[in-house]
């Protein structure tokens, strides 16, 4: 088992915190941050028996710490994808005070700002937007709701 290695991982333990994992009888975690690029993905949307890509990233005498997301290609690696005027669906994740979260293909988060758009969405709904603001290096996304 090396650093930066690729295997496929069958899950073992699914825990609020993240998961336990196998591989060829090495035992591994991927914590919950290492899911999805996007942070959204909880533990509980795995199951125990579940195979999984992964990337490893450390290695340990006892165990080797692994990242899902990791094994994917970085949703930002191409920015140009989500660059202004470009119109996507996404689902609506969480509302908050400022407005809403929307779950944008590969992962990507991106927010509806209530100041600007008025409108509090339910959570689950699927949308089409429009992109308004980007900044990759800090990975912000602004869009607006199509009409």
């Amino acid at each position: 088992m090396n650093e930066n290695e690729r295997v496929t991982a069958t899950i073992t333990g699914v825990h609020s915190y993240g998961l336990d994992i196998e591989v060829d009888g090495q035992v591994g975690f991927v914590d919950c941050i290492e899911l999805n690029w996007s942070n959204t993905a909880q533990p509980t949307d795995f199951s125990v028996g579940d195979r999984v890509p992964v990337r490893i990233y450390a290695v340990t005498p006892d165990r080797f710490y692994a990242s899902i997301k990791r094994a994917t290609p970085d949703p930002w690696a191409d920015p140009s994808r989500f660059a202004v005027g470009t119109r996507h669906v996404g689902t609506v994740r969480a509302v908050v005070e400022y407005g809403s979260t929307v779950e944008m293909p590969l992962g990507v988060l991106a927010v509806i700002l209530a100041a600007d758009y008025g409108a509090q969405f339910e959570v689950g709904l699927q949308l089409e937007v429009e992109v308004v603001y980007v900044d990759p290096r800090i990975r912000k996304l602004d869009v607006k709701p199509v009409s």
